[in-house]
């Protein structure tokens, strides 16, 4: 998941696949993790902070951690906090990537060979696997793909493949 100070990105994966991906409230999203349909929940959390810190900053921070305590709460799922720069090293690589490169890794890794971006997100009548993704789910799922590919798991084509990485360039700074 993907908390924000309001919405969260959500996806569920069942396996590598996409079972269930929404930008929700956050009340929602409590509400879903109180109905225990997951094995572990992995958090995107906040680690590093540059700057002062204000009020969406710390609202999101308070819900990461909400989410994460109901979640454990009586004995139930465990959690995973994944923090943002952690995802994008193993994800990435180092380098100082953005959110469109995130995503950009994300379709190379569910791209079978020949796949193109088109065919990985698909249109409405012929919807590819990572159909329906918007917003704060694609962080998400980055979120869990590289919870993971860290652990070794992860069986989807382009996990080895360096295609995207090849022609991808950090931005200096």
């Amino acid at each position: 998941m993907d908390p924000g100070s309001t919405n969260t990105g959500v996806v569920q994966l069942e396996g590598d696949n996409v079972v269930f991906a929404e930008n929700m409230s956050n009340q929602d999203t409590l509400r879903q993790i109180a109905k225990r349909e997951h094995s572990k929940l992995v958090c995107e959390s906040v680690e590093y902070l540059s700057r002062g810190a204000g009020k969406t900053l710390i609202d999101t921070i308070f819900w990461s951690g909400v989410f994460c305590w109901e979640s454990a709460r009586g004995g139930g799922s465990p959690y995973v906090k994944m923090p943002r720069v952690d995802v994008k090293k193993i994800l990435l690589g180092k380098g100082k990537w953005k959110d469109g490169d995130v995503r950009r890794r994300v379709i190379d890794i569910y791209a079978g060979p020949g796949q193109t971006e088109k065919d990985v997100i698909g249109l409405k009548a012929s919807p590819g696997v990572l159909y329906g993704l918007s917003s704060h789910t694609w962080q998400a799922l980055a979120c869990g793909l590289a919870h993971r590919i860290e652990r070794g798991v992860c069986e989807l084509p382009g996990v080895h493949r360096g295609t995207l990485l090849d022609h991808l360039v950090p931005e200096e700074g």
